[in-house]
């Protein structure tokens, strides 16, 4: 049966109460009116507050009724994501209730301020986000800690998160700030001892505020208190218990500390990162949360990309090629393609370094394939900056090959490929850019005039 179908029988159920209400009601005030008549205005007085309790009580379960209704509504409106719909229907509900039902207000109005943060979060929109966490901070005053500590402390987390996604469509950390001291709230009720989860799940958002500061600031101090937030969090998660939940803490640890290791001397940050990410793929496996399952393989072959090119280390390159191959296994083309393309990105800077470490051209060659890759997505018309990008280093990558195979075709291609880029960093008054491969042309310009010299026009 539909709604529609539905709304006419209720229909009749309350019209059949109030006539019921009303019948009782006018007999009582008849009744009441023959004992004035009679003189008796005891009796009278009684039975007409015998009729005023009557009308209160129907009144009242009117109000919740209707209260209840409009609830219901604003539920079907969420479903269809109609949210500023479901929020008026909400807020509407909360308002019609009589006194005496604070717990049902209160659900209503935090069904208002959540249906503002999904419309914030569906849509991107900021105006819909600041509704939200104007309600979330009436919400915490009128459901104050000492009275009401649970719905305080849940009240806080909202606010938190509804902060800290507001401050992804900016570039400040105020908002972020906000958010961090939420949570910090939160953690007053949330003990490990109390509310096991509610407690890692508030060190994990903690954790992640923090974080977002710390990209964001100079220094290492909120990077720092980031990585305590995750470990806090990872005393309660555990691979057995909650993998999901232990993975996705240990890949932002292994971020957070990943940031700690480019801004510090030495390498133990970066290796410590490397380690969260391998813990992560431990809870996280591929049949379980694919998407995840890659982001962990990308975020490692990143870190051991860093630690083999800051230790010159070709194992941690090695490694670094084997993490991206199996990311680009799962992650498609079809389904993202600008994360595909940066990871093609990525895994042929790899197999770049790997290259010129080496003496044969296997590497190179794949490199120069994968870059190929990337430049289907990167299109020169669409994305002009990106493609030169791509294509000034796939032409780096083909003059080595050029110089090690004497291959004086691969050299001009090389050559072709370094000036269009350069143009194209020109024309989109990227100067830096431009300059910065001036000197790579320069040696392919050389190299193909000294291989056509020498009559070389295939590899050995």
């Amino acid at each position: 049966m539909t709604v529609e179908e539905s709304a006419p029988a209720g229909a009749e159920a309350t019209a059949d109460v109030e006539p019921q209400n009303e019948t009782l009601c006018a007999a009582l005030n008849t009744k009441a009116q023959f004992a004035i008549e009679a003189g008796d205005l005891d009796k009278a007085e009684v039975i007409l507050a015998t009729a005023e309790r009557s009308q209160t009580l129907a009144l009242e379960g009117h109000a919740l009724d209707t209260a209840k209704t409009l609830a219901l509504r604003g539920g079907i409106a969420l479903a269809r994501q109609r949210f500023g719909e479901a929020a008026e229907s909400f807020a509407a509900a909360a308002e019609i209730l009589p006194p005496g039902h604070d717990d049902e207000r209160f659900a209503y109005l935090n069904a208002e301020a959540d249906a503002f943060y999904r419309q914030g979060n569906e849509c991107r929109g900021v105006e819909a986000f600041e509704l939200a966490i104007s309600r979330y901070r009436h919400l915490a005053l009128i459901r104050p800690r000492h009275d009401f500590p649970h719905d305080w402390a849940m009240t806080q987390m909202r606010l938190g998160a509804a902060l800290q996604t507001l401050a992804e469509c900016g570039d400040g950390t105020e908002h972020l700030k906000g958010a961090a001291d939420a949570y910090r709230s939160a953690l007053q009720e949330f003990t490990r001892t109390s509310a096991p989860q509610l407690w890692a799940l508030t060190q994990m958002s903690l954790g992640t505020a923090l974080f977002r500061i710390g990209e964001k600031e100079a220094g290492t101090d909120r990077l720092n208190e980031a990585v305590v937030a995750y470990r806090e969090a990872l005393k309660e998660y555990s691979c057995e218990r909650a993998p999901l939940d232990w993975a996705r803490t240990q890949m932002n640890l292994g971020a957070a500390l990943e940031a700690l290791g480019a801004r510090e001397e030495g390498t133990a940050r970066l290796i410590d990162a490397i380690a969260a990410y391998r813990q992560a793929l431990k809870g996280n496996t591929k049949a379980r949360a694919p998407a995840l399952w890659a982001m962990t393989h990308f975020s490692l072959a990143n870190a051991l990309f860093r630690l083999g090119e800051n230790a010159g280390d070709t194992s941690m390159l090695r490694e670094s090629a084997a993490a991206y191959r199996e990311a680009l296994q799962e992650q498609s083309r079809e389904r993202t393609p600008v994360q595909w393309a940066a990871g093609q990105i990525c895994f042929a800077n790899t197999l770049f370094a790997l290259g010129t470490r080496e003496s044969a051209t296997a590497e190179l060659e794949e490199a120069v394939f994968a870059y190929g890759k990337a430049l289907e997505v990167y299109n020169r018309d669409r994305a002009p900056l990106q493609w030169a990008a791509v294509a000034a280093n796939q032409g780096v990558a083909l003059a080595q090959i050029a110089e090690r195979q004497k291959d004086v075709e691969m050299a001009k291609l090389a050559v072709k490929r370094i000036e269009a880029a350069i143009l194209a960093f020109s024309d989109g008054n990227d100067l830096r850019a431009a300059n910065s491969y001036e000197a790579r042309l320069a040696k392919a310009h050389a190299l193909a005039k000294a291989l056509a010299k020498h009559g070389a026009s295939c590899p050995d």
